[in-house]
Parts: structure tokens; sequence; C-alpha cells
């Protein structure tokens, strides 16, 4: 958004002077951000030359700081009748509009302001930024394609395609179209900018270091190219190092909210530094308190630290900022089902669908609801012919596959749409459900949806409503049997309980780091006598496993496991699982099997506060901490729990 005045004459120039200054002096208040004085100021004006261009112009300036945005093209567009050729003014159009989510026709807009002036860089990031929000990485590749081909020889429409087959996931292409790019031009310094882009999202992170520095050597007060090596820099754990960029974003711009909001961001969210966050996410509120990104991410961030219920006033006063922020209304979503207000959860947790941050994971899904059309909640499905998507991870398709059962009794028939690892698993949903694996053909179904909304569509308003199941999944009996042969074998007597465990969840997941425990520090439960342990770890984490003392009754069974199904059948065969916050309690819940669920201090939505049970499961049992970071208490009461299990199986036995 550009607060320069445009040098461009317009056709009535018998302008008050003092209005004229009058207007400079709001546009100076607003690059300062006293939003305020500028609105003050700039009325006044507008009360005596109500069809002052100028003045138009600076009050759409003050409705978009105020994220007015209907406000703001209201002013726009008075001011670009008056002055029709202004490419300033068109820009700050479109970025109105595209505000108010009309992609195409900021996208038009933006187009016209680059035909009246080439080298309007605000309308051509504006440009970018408009394909980007569409969506539709085809569309974008098109585009710029289209623009490299009317202008060959330059750098810029070649570095925009770069970066739209970057949001493609096309990195090799993109790497070519990036190094085509420089040898137009060597010292374009978007192009490393992009290029760096492109190698870290291939994990080359030393290369994307390097173009990131040549980029700040040709422009070091680029603030984009700031941003993304520290970007690096985060994925590289050097965090000290991308903070000093974040902090030199801040010395170029010191009036702009949202460098102080991502150094506070990454105070916390990688170095847990709650104190020293909230101090610089106040810096930034003084500068604007009506800043939605600011707001939301004090609310994401006490969230996290643990003030759950205080952190929704922030999440709403963001949306009431600017009501289409998605990513403040799913935040807000979150908390509220963790609260357990249920009705306005599910309704709020419908903008995951469309999330910026989540786009990529439910483009397919867009797409599916282009060919088959998507259920509306509410019709009839007696008789209908309704396919059911996966989301997510595996574990929230196993925790809402329960749904199915209230589909049928309502008439529908069911097709699944499942992962492989879950297929077999769930064949044991119902043999009235259709399963449509990876590769499988779409079937001819009338309507389609989503797993995790039909909580939504189906009224499960209250906890009470939840659809609780002693068990809803089971494994295949000659599997379960395969699997008891080798458990005997392992456990050498039918005595000792029997406990299968994970310690450690997918380290991509976005709260890997507080929901998993260290094996060193859940290996005391170990120590307990009569007592046999299978791990039932897949993945990167098992190879901690040698580390353990050879003479521990500890078995890693989990390598052995092909799918979800030879989980479940190992399960079935143990007396208890004991597991950190993954795929695993949700399957072991859905088999009816007893489960302890290790929780970190803010625990995942689902799991609700202050309580020891699962309304989701009722043969679970949550252990939580009571305070941030602390896994050893939680160890240690699970060990003293075992112990009592285990006297009551010896017990039971005698």
């Amino acid at each position: 958004m550009s607060t320069r005045s445009s040098n461009k004459p317009v056709k009535n120039t018998s302008h008050n002077l003092k209005d004229l200054l009058a207007v400079r002096e709001c546009l100076s208040f607003l690059d300062d951000h006293k939003i305020a004085q500028a609105k003050e100021l700039c009325a006044q004006v507008l009360k005596r030359a109500p069809d002052l261009v100028f003045a138009n112009h600076a009050w759409g300036l003050i409705a978009m700081h105020e994220n007015n945005y209907a406000e703001a093209e209201k002013a726009l567009r008075k001011a670009i009748k008056a002055d029709p050729e202004n490419a300033e003014y068109l820009t700050n159009l479109g970025g109105a509009v595209l505000n108010q989510d009309r992609i195409d026709e900021a996208i038009a807009i933006y187009e016209k302001a680059i035909e009246i002036n080439t080298e309007n860089k605000e309308a051509r990031i504006g440009l970018a930024n408009a394909l980007h929000e569409k969506n539709d990485a085809d569309a974008s590749i098109a585009y710029f394609e289209e623009a490299a081909r009317r202008a060959p020889d330059a750098p810029g429409p070649l570095s925009h395609l770069g970066k739209a087959l970057i949001d493609a996931k096309r990195y090799q292409e993109a790497v070519g179209i990036l190094l085509k790019s420089l040898e137009l031009q060597i010292n374009f310094a978007p192009a490393h900018t992009n290029l760096g882009i492109a190698f870290q999202e291939m994990n080359m992170l030393n290369d994307a270091l390097e173009c990131h520095k040549t980029s700040l050597l040709l422009d070091p007060t680029d603030i984009y190219a700031q941003y993304k090596i520290a970007d690096t820099y985060i994925k590289l754990k050097e965090f000290d190092k991308a903070h000093e960029h974040y902090e030199r974003v801040i010395e170029l711009a010191p009036k702009d909210p949202n460098s102080y909001t991502k150094l506070a961001s990454s105070y916390f969210s990688n170095q847990d530094r709650y104190e020293d966050a909230m101090k610089i996410f106040h810096r930034a509120l003084e500068i604007d308190p009506k800043h939605p990104l600011t707001l939301n991410n004090i609310g994401a961030t006490m969230y996290d630290y643990g003030e759950t219920k205080t952190s929704l006033q922030y999440f709403r006063d963001a949306l009431a900022l600017k009501p289409n922020y998605l990513t403040a209304q799913h935040n807000l979503a979150l908390g509220q089902l963790l609260a357990g207000d249920l009705k306005e959860g599910w309704a709020n947790h419908e903008s995951r669908l469309d999330v910026k941050e989540r786009r990529y994971v439910y483009k397919l899904i867009h797409k599916l609801f282009g060919i088959i059309p998507k259920w509306d909640g509410l019709s009839s499905l007696q008789g209908k012919y309704i396919l059911l998507m996966h989301e997510q991870g595996f574990g929230d398709s196993i925790q809402f596959v329960r749904y199915v059962h209230m589909l049928l009794e309502q008439g529908a028939r069911v097709a699944l749409h499942v992962k492989d690892p879950l297929a077999r698993l769930f064949k044991s949903v119902s043999d009235q459900v259709t399963l449509v694996r990876e590769n499988d053909p779409l079937p001819k179904c009338d309507c389609a949806y989503v797993l995790m909304s039909l909580p939504h569509a189906l009224g499960t308003n209250h906890v009470e409503d939840i659809p609780s199941y002693p068990y809803y999944l089971s494994a295949d009996p000659a599997d379960i049997a395969k699997w008891a042969d080798k458990i005997d074998a392992l456990s050498g007597n039918q005595t000792d309980l029997r406990v299968g465990f994970v310690w450690a969840g997918n380290p991509e997941h976005g709260n890997d780091r507080k929901r998993s425990i260290p094996l060193e520090t859940f290996a005391p439960i170990f120590h307990v006598p009569g007592v046999k342990f299978f791990s039932i770890q897949k993945g990167h984490a098992t190879p901690e496993l040698a580390k353990l003392a050879p003479e521990l009754p500890v078995f890693n069974i989990g390598d052995n496991f092909n799918d979800f199904a030879d989980t479940a059948a190992a399960m079935t065969n143990l007396d208890l699982i004991i597991s950190v916050d993954t795929s695993v309690v949700h399957l072991a819940g859905a088999l009816g099997r007893p489960t302890w669920t290790l929780l970190p201090h803010t625990p995942d939505w689902r799991w609700l506060n202050d309580r020891e049970d699962s309304p989701w499961y009722p043969s679970m049992r949550l252990f939580r901490q009571q305070d941030r970071g602390d896994w050893p208490s939680v160890i240690a009461k699970v060990a003293s729990e075992l112990a009592v299990l285990r006297d009551k199986k010896k017990q039971n036995l005698a």
C-alpha cells in the first residue's frame, strides 16, 4: 500500500494550497501509524473539498489501515474517477478489493496498473499476491509464462514464474527458470531470493543461505529478502542469526508492526522466550493497536503457553478488525473446541478448509468438490451415495470415522476415501461401506464431504453429544493370532503386565516439540518390575532404543508393522498402551484397548481441559503436564500407576 503523492497531473488543478498541505501532513501521520490524527485531518479536508482527489485517495488509505476495505474501495474509486490513469491509485484499489476476497477483480485492477506503469513494483507484487491467493498454481504459472513471452529479455517475469513454480511444489523446474532469469541479469536480487526459497524447499539449506546472502548484498534494504534469510536460519535452527535479520527489518521499517510481530513469534515458538515475546508484541501494538496479525499472534502465543481462555479474546479482536481473517478464525475454533464450546468451535473449524496456511493440504479436496458436489450438511442423505474424504493425519481419520455409522443410520450409502496404511484396518468399519483407496477411480456419488466436518453437520454441539462407542474398529483374527505367538515368545510368561509404548510423534508436526518426550525422560517407566514393554513406535525415533540398557525388558516390535492393521493386531495382545498424542492413541481408543495418553500442558483441542478421561474414547485415561514442559512428573505418576495395574493383574491371575 503506497502513501506516496502522485506526480501525475489531474485534469482539475484548482486546489487550495492549505488542503494540499493538509493531505501531505495526513499521509505523514499515516506513515507514522498515527491513524486517529490522519483520519481527523483528512475528514476536515473532505468536509471543505469533498471531491479533492488527493484527499479521497488518503481517506482510502486510512480506511485500509483500519481494515475497513469496503470504505477504502469507495474512496479510492472516487479518486480514480477523477484520475483514471493513476497507477498508484489503482494499485491501492487492487489491495482493497483483494482484501475483500474478490481475487479475479483485484487481478484485473493490478494488470491495469501495470499496463499504465510497467515499472510499478508494488502493482507487480500485488498481482503476484493475488495470484497466490487464488490458490490456482496452474493459472499463476500460465500468467507468468505469458508475461515472460511478452518480455523475453526481462528477468522479472521469469523470477515471478519461478516463484509460481515453487508454490506448485515444482522445485526443479523453478530452479531452472530462476537461473534463466539470472542469465538475463545476474544482479537481479529478487531472482536470487526466489532461488533461495526453492533451495530451502528442497532442503538444500546451505545453498539457500548463499542465495539469500547474495540477494542482500545486492539490496540490503529488501525487507522480503531479510525475512527469507531469517526463514532459512530458523530451518537450520540458528535462531539468533534469524533474529538478527528480524531486528534489521525493524531498523529498516521501525514503524511497521509486522517485523516486531515476526520477531516476537519466533522468540516464543523457537526459544520459549515468552516474556521477551510479549514485550516485543506490545511494542508492535504501541505502533498499531489495531493490527490484526499482531493480535492473532499474541493470542496464538498465549494459547500455546497455556493461557488458553485469555487468548480467545485476542482472536475475537483480530476478527472484529478483519472479519475474513481465516487464520484467526481457525485459531479461535481450536480454543473453543478445547474449552468444550463445540457448536461454535465446529462452525469456526470449517475455516480450516480455506485458511492460507493449510491451503495446499486441501487443494485436492476443493478440486474434488468441483467434480462431486459438496454436501451442504443439511439436506437428507436418505438413499444418497456420499463420498467421505480423508484429511489431515491418520489419527484424525481414525477418530472421525465413527461418524460413518450415523450416516448409515440416516439411510445413506457411504464410500470412504482411505490412505493405504489404513485400508486393511478400515475394512472393520462396516461391511456396508465401500473403501476407495488412493489410486482407485472415484465412485459415482451424489455428493462428497470431509470427515472432520461431520461433527458440525451431525449436531455434536455439546460434549455429551459425542458419539462414544466401547470400540468401533477391530483387528483381523488371523493377525491377532500371529502377533499373540510373537508377543508370547518375547514375554516368556503370562503373568507380567504387557505394555505397548510410543514416546515420539512425527517431527514434522507443528507441535511435536511439545508433545514428544525424549526417550531418556520416558525411560524410568521401564524400571517398573513385573512389566514387559513393547515399542510400537514407528519411524525416525526407533533407533533411539539402541541407547537403552540391554538388560531392560524392552522389545522393539514396531519396526515389523506394515500398516495400522498390524499395529491393531499387536495392540489386541497387550494389556495397556502408553503413548504421547499420536495416531497410536486414536487407534488404541478405537479398538477399545486400555490406553494412557500423555499430554503436554497445552494439549490438542480434542482432549479438552481439566479431565482425566476422554469422551471420545471410554477406555482412555489422560495424564497431563501440570506445569509447562514438566514430563518427569508425568512419567513418575505413570510409573506409580503402572505398579498398581501390575499388581491387579497378578491378583486376577492368582
